[in-house]
């Protein structure tokens, strides 16, 4: 699976969101092609909050590192929050 960025993830988010509103309004909210659109943009949604997941715990494992080596370099803790 090909790695995507946030700005594609979005874009197709709002697209998806826009299909559902779209389909529902069209066929009525139990159709299965809205029930489809739903469950196109949950995966989407997942797929996003999994990447902005995965961002914030390289946030924290680089100033954590940064943390340990500032400690390491002057004998002090250092308190860095993200």
């Amino acid at each position: 699976m090909k790695v995507r960025n946030l700005r594609d993830i979005t874009t197709d988010i709002d697209e998806k969101r826009d299909e559902m509103i779209r389909t529902a309004q069209k066929y009525g909210y139990l159709h299965e092609s809205t029930i489809k659109s739903s469950q196109d943009l949950d995966e989407l949604i997942n797929e996003y909050l999994l990447y902005t997941r995965r961002q914030h715990n390289r946030k924290k494992a680089f100033f954590d590192m940064a943390k340990g080596y500032c400690s390491r370099l002057l004998g002090k803790r250092f308190k860095i929050s993200i």
